[in-house]
């Protein structure tokens, strides 16, 4: 197959990790491990795993993950504006829930068009039970929050 080094260089020159990081130091065999805890988030447990202090690599086979201790979303209401506009000139917008610790976004769904014409199945129903559940929670964790303040 001809020399199996790579010379492509625009690939090593990205893989340099906008110079912080030497492609080389990622595929060398001297690294200096250590241990790292990366705390549960939202659907993930905790877990330890040694990681290179240099270079960040990853030691096969050290991630050690501390079972059950992932937690729930939590969301919060977050009213979006569109750019695209009603016929009223006014802005469109949206209620959508975030929870603000991982990102995770639920908008409201919308039925398929194209399952009603076909008659086949939509998970409507599902994803509706979703948002409607992240409402709740977002109306829960806002009490909370009240509560706290006064």
């Amino acid at each position: 197959m001809g020399n199996p080094t790579n010379d492509n260089d625009e690939f090593m020159w990205s893989a340099n990790f906008v110079e912080t990081t030497q492609m080389s130091d990622l595929t060398g065999s001297s690294h200096n491990f250590e241990t790292k805890s990366v705390a549960a988030t939202c659907g993930r447990d905790a877990f330890t795993e040694s990681r290179c202090k240099d270079c960040g690599l990853i030691e096969a086979g050290t991630r050690k993950t501390q079972e059950g201790t992932a937690h729930e979303h939590h969301y919060i209401e977050f009213n979006e504006v569109y750019y695209t506009t009603a016929k009223d000139g006014s802005n469109n917008t949206g209620v959508n829930y975030v929870c603000p610790e991982c990102g995770d976004c639920i908008t409201m769904p919308v039925k398929s068009k194209l399952s009603e014409i076909m008659g086949t199945e939509d998970d409507y129903a599902e994803r509706l039970a979703k948002y409607n559940a992240a409402a709740e929670d977002a109306k829960r964790v806002m009490l909370i929050q009240q509560r706290t303040l006064h």
